[in-house]
C-alpha cells in the first residue's frame, strides 16, 4: 500500500488533532515512507517556541533511511495568530530544509496548526 501525503494527510494525523489546542507548543518530526510514517522527535516547547534539533537530521543522514521529512508544531492559542509561521518559524524551517538538501534529505513539509484544527503548509503556500 503506497500512502500519497499531502499536507492535509499529515494534519489529519491523530497525533497532530492531538496537540492542535495544548496551551504549549510540540513540535513532532514525522519520517514519511510510502506504508507510513515514523516519529522521530515529539517534544514541548516552551510557550513560543519549539526547537527542532539539527543533531536528529544528521542521524537519519548517518542511517541512510529512506524516506522524506515533515516537521509539525502548533500555535497555541495565546499567540492569536492562528495557524500562521511566525517570521522566526520561516527562518527556522527554511535553515533546516537547507540542511536536509545538504545531506540528501527530502523535506516534504513543515505546517502550523492552530487551536481550531486548521493548519498552515510551508509546500501548499510555496514557502518551500
Amino acid at each position: 500500500m503506497n500512502i500519497k501525503w499531502t499536507p492535509k494527510r499529515i494534519a489529519s494525523l491523530d497525533i497532530v488533532k492531538r496537540i492542535h489546542n495544548l496551551p504549549f507548543e510540540v513540535g513532532i518530526l514525522f519520517g514519511l515512507y510510502d506504508n507510513g510514517y515514523t516519529i522521530f522527535f515529539c517534544k514541548p516547547g516552551n510557550l513560543y517556541s519549539t526547537k527542532f534539533p539539527s543533531w536528529k537530521l544528521l542521524k537519519l543522514f548517518l542511517e541512510r533511511k529512506k524516506m522524506q521529512l515533515a516537521y509539525v508544531h502548533n500555535h497555541p492559542n495565546i499567540l492569536g495568530d492562528g495557524c500562521l509561521p511566525s517570521g522566526a518559524d520561516v527562518i527556522v524551517m527554511k535553515q533546516k530544509r537547507f540542511l536536509c538538501k545538504l545531506l540528501g534529505i527530502k523535506f516534504f513539509d513543515a505546517l502550523s496548526v492552530g487551536q481550531t484544527g486548521e493548519y498552515y503548509s510551508f509546500k501548499e503556500n510555496k514557502l518551500f
